[in-house]
């Protein structure tokens, strides 16, 4: 009886305003205090306790339920088109076309004038894509494959740091990690909602997210795992390898850093047997990341500069004083949008979630360094190495930028996602050893306490009450700010209407005049990615006028050096790249570029210098005749008489190979403006063919990744 009086004043008191609220949820908890405590669920409770595989279902439960609410729309199908999205819907799209016929590595001049795809960038959160795509035996568009895919990989990053926390401490530890991660809002290149979900560059933490649980296995084995805790440790690794060549830098740190501690933590009597085992992990999963990362190390040179410095220790240091590591919330949404009660409470320059994880997480450093078991030790260590690690200061100081090439090449801000995690499985422990200190405090008061149903309930009512009343206002921001947000998605774009007018618009010239040509894009700015995923509905290549993230190839028409590089659009550029037609989000005025029509809020112009050939004679003179104009072969006839170079207005890459009358001949490297490097050859009388083809490091790192997935099943059956 007492329960469901309880119960019920609490769900009416829930309804009485911001004074009574704080009550009404106490009487609720105290309800169901009182509920537990009778003998129909007393034995229910105490069985499922005895269970020992539905703790971890139970929280798994609770993580999917949380991703359903912060993302419900995204995981029933609906595309997130907010920023990079566009950019990985589109490569994902590409690889599904392709994949059966030509792997995972090819060439498409669907983009820019034709790139490499999937040597600069890596290959794993396309290929989660279309493998979803394939599971869902079609009956899911592919949209709605990538909307799916999105939503599991956000419940397979929270995982991986339950995961984490669960063989670190507890599963407490576990959950509370998770759901800290899971909510962060983050920041540039800090990863959390912002960056992920906004800003949309999760391949890089779902690539982390296979690293994190390695991260743990690995330790484990050290500590004497198993046969299973290898084969899992070198799939996770050999899946990192597959989604970011960030890994290739962690690998090596974490590798060296779990052996040091190993022959202080566990001794070289252990150590002895378990380095192999913890040797064959690794060693099978860099077999099988090779299949991506072999090729992008040999082709590595043109792959444009794309990184740049962290912050110095200084910086750093000023951080840790504020109370976080990492900069403050970001949004891509204004404040009045965020569906709150509380924006009096929000803070304009510091997430306060971020401050707790930071200063609790500094304040565990202790009890994981002190804990005399390898996985905490292992964490407080890498985070410290990966945080100065990948600080200017180091840098500076010991003239990386100067000796290695490669420095350019890395974005060292990221580093700060890997050790995010670590981050968070520290504030766990802080709270958990809050709550601890709090539960041993009680236990030592019990015998001043009154004891019996009645009294247990008033303490749960008082306790809840006391509690809530202050912490309130802050809870409703938290969620709101953290669970409750809000990102742009395929069903709520108003210009779904205007794009299918304007690409069934270019579809019917194209089926009336099959000539050559290219349809460039431009959005609001030279950040706005928003018309990027038209490629994957038009009948003709495209180029973004603005800053294309995710494909850091050398030649894609923008300054080399350049982190957002965009391309050209002048005259000369546009007739080069063989543009016929642009489609606007903003209105333009120049006298080569004429206003055809209008679609909704999309103007399609058209570029009246058009050149509708492929090439062009740059020097001598000659009739050519173009024969085929594939992605990977190219044929013309050069007519007698003709002498001088043609340049194809194609891409240069080591793959492609060029013949005259069936005899190999040369090609040459011509600049025709900034980020650009065209093919050429001298110009004779013949047939010329151009053929792209998989080399050496393709076959080789696919070779090394069947042995790898052989070798570990061998491994695993013995």
């Amino acid at each position: 009886m007492l329960s469901v009086l309880s119960l019920t004043a609490g769900a009416v008191l829930l309804f009485g305003g911001s004074l009574l609220v704080p009550i009404g949820m106490a009487f609720l908890a105290g309800g169901v205090f009182v509920l537990a405590r009778q003998r129909v669920f007393a034995p229910v409770i105490a069985r499922a306790r005895g269970v020992p595989w539905l703790p971890d279902v139970l929280c798994a439960v609770l993580l999917i339920a949380l991703t359903l609410v912060m993302l419900g729309n995204v995981a029933l199908g609906d595309r997130p088109i907010s920023a990079d999205h566009t950019v990985h819907y589109f490569q994902a799209w590409l690889l599904k076309e392709r994949f059966w016929s030509d792997g995972g590595f090819f060439w498409s001049n669907l983009w820019f004038a034709g790139y490499p795809v999937n040597y600069t960038y890596p290959v794993g959160a396309y290929l989660w894509i279309v493998l979803v795509h394939w599971l869902t035996l079609g009956m899911l568009s592919f949209g709605g494959a990538y909307a799916v895919a999105f939503w599991l990989f956000f419940v397979l990053h929270g995982f991986s740091v339950y995961f984490l926390g669960k063989l670190a401490f507890n599963r407490v530890v576990g959950i509370v990690a998770a759901v800290l991660y899971l909510v962060d809002r983050g920041a540039n290149s800090a990863g959390g909602w912002f960056w992920t979900v906004d800003i949309g560059t999760w391949p890089i933490a779902f690539s982390i997210a296979f690293s994190t649980m390695a991260t743990a296995l690995l330790a484990r084995i050290f500590e004497g795992g198993t046969r299973r805790d290898v084969v899992w440790c070198a799939v996770l690794i050999g899946l990192a390898l597959l989604g970011h060549p960030l890994q290739l830098v962690y690998i090596p740190i974490l590798c060296a850093t779990a052996f040091v501690l190993s022959t202080f933590v566990v001794g070289w009597t252990r150590l002895r047997a378990s380095a192999s085992y913890a040797a064959a992990a690794v060693g099978f999963g860099l077999l099988i990341g090779a299949v991506w990362y072999l090729p992008f190390l040999a082709y590595s040179d043109y792959s444009k500069a794309y990184g740049w410095q962290w912050a110095s220790l200084d910086q750093l240091g000023a951080n840790i004083y504020q109370g976080t590591l990492f900069p403050a919330g970001a949004t891509l949404f204004p404040r009045e949008v965020i569906p709150s009660n509380a924006m009096a409470y929000v803070p304009e320059t510091v997430d306060g979630l971020a401050v707790y994880v930071t200063v609790l997480s500094l304040l565990a450093l202790p009890i994981l360094f002190l804990s005399r078991r390898l996985l905490p030790m292992l964490l407080s260590a890498l985070m410290f190495l990966l945080l100065v690690g990948a600080s200017s200061s180091l840098h500076d100081a010991i003239g990386l930028p100067r000796w290695w090439s490669g420095y350019d090449l890395m974005e060292w801000a990221r580093f700060s996602m890997l050790f995010k995690p670590f981050m968070c499985v520290g504030a766990a422990v802080g709270v958990w050893a809050l709550w601890t200190g709090l539960q041993h405090s009680a236990s030592r008061m019990g015998p001043l306490l009154p004891t019996g149903m009645w009294n247990g309930y008033a303490r749960v009512v008082i306790a809840v009450t006391l509690v809530l009343w202050p912490t309130l206002p802050g809870i409703i921001v938290a969620v709101n700010r953290h669970v409750l947000q809000t990102t742009a998605t395929k069903s709520g774009d108003r210009l779904n209407g205007d794009r299918a007018a304007v690409v069934q618009w270019i579809r019917d010239v194209h089926t009336k005049d099959p000539r050559f040509f290219r349809v460039a894009a431009r959005g609001n700015d030279v950040s706005d990615h928003s018309l990027i995923d038209l490629g994957t509905e038009l009948p003709v290549p495209m180029i973004h006028l603005g800053y294309t993230p995710a494909v850091p190839f050398r030649y894609t028409l923008g300054k080399s050096g350049e982190f957002l590089a965009v391309p050209s659009e002048s005259n000369e550029t546009f007739q080069t790249l063989n543009v016929r037609y642009v489609i606007s989000k903003v209105a333009v005025q120049r006298p080569d570029w004429r206003h055809l029509r209008q679609f909704g809020t999309l103007a399609l112009y058209e570029f009246t210098d058009w050149n509708p050939n492929p090439y062009v004679i740059t020097q001598g003179q000659g009739r050519v005749e173009l024969v085929r104009f594939e992605d990977e072969a190219i044929v013309f006839r050069v007519a007698d008489g003709a002498q001088g170079k043609l340049r194809l207005n194609v891409s240069y890459f080591p793959r492609w190979s060029a013949s005259r009358n069936g005899q190999p001949i040369a090609i040459g490297v011509l600049s025709a403006g900034q980020g650009t490097g065209f093919m050429t050859v001298d110009l004779t009388p013949g047939t010329y063919e151009f053929r792209y083809s998989r080399g050496a490091a393709e076959w080789l790192g696919l070779l090394m990744a069947v042995f790898g997935v052989g070798g570990l099943a061998l491994f695993a059956s013995r």
